[in-house]
């Protein structure tokens, strides 16, 4: 990924962030700290008075607030700074990559690549027309039709996205749960899943919502043999990075029912048997309603397992 671009995905992950602390304040009142018979002692003083409360030790669970309060002004701040200080170089800098480069170089050397990327007149007859089967149109107005589909759909891609084509899911499973709609026309089944998938294309990762995976299961025969079957799952997000390289992205969004969480700890041991496991091809993520998950974390995710990778 170009430095440009790095910039910039940071410049929005951090103010995705900073929307979390924007209600953040300063606290009014002034906290002071003094060493007294070896030990800290606080003590509040408010503004514009010269008099200062000292804080028993009974009340320090009354600071607590106070310190987080704080604690969320200052990285306000931090992110605030960060933006503007991002925002200011991003303008200086120049990709590297050799098109950027080339771009840049003397007149002569511009004129002599396109001379060396000319076609021989033999070779021209021999280019040959683009045959590949376009991916299947999707349906926005009725996710919850099964649509014949491509073998091989086209990624979902900012730079190059048709909204009249996105793929949509190919599992066939209650499709009528499909519900949820992206700004791009992917129809995903809840809100997490949207978030995720938006954050994804908004950075311009190419990545296909319920694609068909087949992977072999192992097993042990009525004869004591091994037996070796495949089996189907449709991972929430199949993410393409630009070495060949696949990370498979699960979210786990009903942690709280047994149920679920029985059925997703076989798919989870079918992944890690054909060698599918975090952090090295795998993500998962979890919420539930004990467990809300903060949409911050799929950015800081995105960062740190994809954009890391480019």
């Amino acid at each position: 990924m170009s430095i440009i671009k790095m910039i910039e995905n940071e410049i929005i992950i951090e103010k995705r962030v900073l929307d979390k602390y924007k209600s953040a304040k300063e606290p009014l009142n002034i906290l002071i700290s003094r060493i007294k018979k070896g030990r800290f002692r606080f003590f509040i003083r408010e503004p514009g008075s010269k008099k200062q409360k000292l804080i028993p030790r009974s009340r320090y669970k009354e600071l607590e607030s106070m310190y987080h309060d704080r604690l969320d002004f200052e990285t306000s701040r931090i992110l605030e700074g960060n933006i503007r200080i991002l925002q200011k170089i991003q303008p200086m800098l120049s990709d590297y990559d050799s098109d950027s480069a080339a771009a840049q170089l003397p007149q002569a050397y511009r004129r002599l690549k396109e001379v060396l990327d000319e076609k021989p007149p033999e070779e021209i007859g021999a280019i040959q027309p683009d045959t590949a089967a376009p991916a299947a149109s999707a349906t926005p107005a009725d996710p919850g039709r099964a649509d014949e589909r491509d073998s091989s759909p086209k990624p979902i891609c900012k730079d190059d996205l048709d909204k009249a084509n996105v793929t949509q899911s190919q599992n066939p499973y209650d499709r009528k749960k499909l519900t949820v709609r992206t700004k791009f026309d992917l129809w995903v089944r809840s809100k997490n899943e949207m978030h995720i998938a938006e954050a994804l294309f908004d950075v311009g990762a190419k990545f296909l919502y319920e694609a068909r995976l087949e992977l072999v299961k192992e097993s042990v025969g009525a004869n004591g043999k091994t037996v070796y079957n495949t089996e189907v799952l449709y991972p929430d997000f199949t993410i393409f990075l630009p070495d060949g390289e696949v990370i498979y992205w699960e979210h786990l969004g009903m942690w709280e029912l047994e149920s679920y969480r029985e059925d997703n700890v076989k798919r989870l041991t079918l992944y890690f048997e054909n060698g599918i496991y975090p952090p090295k091809n795998l993500i998962l993520t979890v919420d539930g309603k004990k467990m809300p998950y903060d949409s911050s974390a799929i950015w800081r995710t995105i960062e740190g397992m994809i954009l890391s990778r480019y």
